[in-house]
């Protein structure tokens, strides 16, 4: 799943947020684009937040 965030910075909390969302839902991997700052988030089951 990808989500695009504009307007705002992804900070920590929204991404602990997504997280547990992205958890509690099945999913093994979500994207989040940050158009703010230019940067692609990327959470994978197991291992995390990875830049």
């Amino acid at each position: 799943m990808t989500i695009v965030v504009r307007g705002e910075e992804v900070c920590s909390f929204c991404k602990s947020n997504l997280t547990a969302a992205a958890d509690r839902s099945g999913l093994n991997n979500l994207k989040v684009v940050d158009t703010v700052k230019g940067r692609v988030y990327e959470w994978v089951r197991g291992r995390g937040w990875e830049e």
